[in-house]
């Protein structure tokens, strides 16, 4: 009796050990879900594919891109580079993309087409493996990071940026926002100064894309708020955070330097001018918040902006 009690102590640890590493192991096959949504993604917006020139894409066409013959016109626009509907644009990478796709398509719609459904196709994938990463501690993570990518693929409010060449500003920005917001994931959970630098380097490309990425800052200390609340403490690593968040706001900083040299935009006017846009950008995230979750007056394209106060509060507050 005794030798057979010492024999299922022995024998014992060795269950629970080979329980606990086929816990950790999940189906192989899991590793490539993120491919449904994409797929998805790929095949619910192939149609863009005949638009042709849609909205702005006449006006960038045949106005801005044939000014741009080297590098410095998308640095430097100047007076070469016509403004669209009076406003000064900083995006050199975004001109510096047309450039590359007139390199390689030439005068075929569809291939310009074609890399803003690529663009799509992989924010669909960062928003994939941003849930994974946010939902590390659940049972049901690949479930909940397939849903939102399917439910980020497939959305109507992507309509209008997917369905014309001009759009991809605002989808190569997100692009490297996204980007940006998973290597900070990363760098939460490796405790790694890599993935924070290579963060800020994707927050800063993805700035010069379009102003966009400036989401980034409400982004970071919102993800640390929802899915690391014990790092998040002000008792316990209140100083790493705001070191942390400080470098992001160095980052934008630099940004924000560059775009006043490079335009040569000072003064009150210049000023009074930035804080117009910024209440016109948040009233835009309202509009696109009310449409995104109710879909009630969906509109493709928004013309003027919503001039509401309404809209203006909703994301403020938030």
């Amino acid at each position: 009796m005794t030798k057979r009690k010492k024999h299922l102590r022995e024998i014992e640890p060795v269950v629970v050990a080979t329980e606990d590493v086929g816990e950790r192991r999940p189906n192989r096959s899991l590793k490539f879900l993120w491919i449904i949504p994409v797929l998805a993604a790929f095949f619910f917006n192939l149609a863009v594919l005949d638009n042709g020139y849609v909205w702005d894409d006449y006006n960038l066409f045949e106005r801005q891109l044939p000014n741009i013959r080297t590098v410095k016109d998308a640095f430097f626009p100047g007076e070469k580079v016509p403004e669209l509907f009076g406003a000064k644009y900083f995006r050199p990478f975004t001109l510096l993309s047309y450039k590359t796709d007139k390199a390689l398509w030439g005068h075929n719609v569809k291939g310009y087409h074609f890399n803003v459904l690529l663009s799509h196709c992989l924010n669909t994938v960062l928003v994939y493996f941003l849930a994974l990463l946010a939902a590390s501690r659940l049972r049901s993570k690949y479930s909940i990071a397939l849903f939102s990518a399917a439910l980020f693929a497939v959305h109507p409010v992507h309509a209008e940026v997917v369905a014309w060449i001009c759009g991809r500003n605002e989808s190569l920005s997100t692009n490297f926002a996204l980007l940006a917001v998973v290597l900070y994931a990363l760098c939460r959970k490796k405790d790694s100064m890599l993935w924070l630098s290579l963060s800020c380097l994707c927050f800063l490309i993805g700035l010069f894309f379009k102003e966009l990425a400036a989401a980034v800052l409400f982004l970071i200390p919102l993800y640390d708020l929802c899915f690391y609340r014990k790092n998040y403490s002000p008792l316990t690593k209140k100083n790493e955070n705001v070191s942390v968040y400080a470098l992001f706001a160095a980052t934008f900083f630099l940004y924000y330097i560059a775009r006043k040299v490079l335009l040569g935009s000072f003064g009150l006017q210049s000023f009074i001018e930035e804080m117009n846009l910024v209440k016109a950008v948040i009233s835009t995230l309202g509009y696109y918040l009310k449409v995104t979750v109710l879909l009630l007056e969906f509109d493709y394209f928004i013309s003027e902006i919503p001039s509401s106060n309404i809209y203006f509060l909703c994301p403020a507050l938030a």
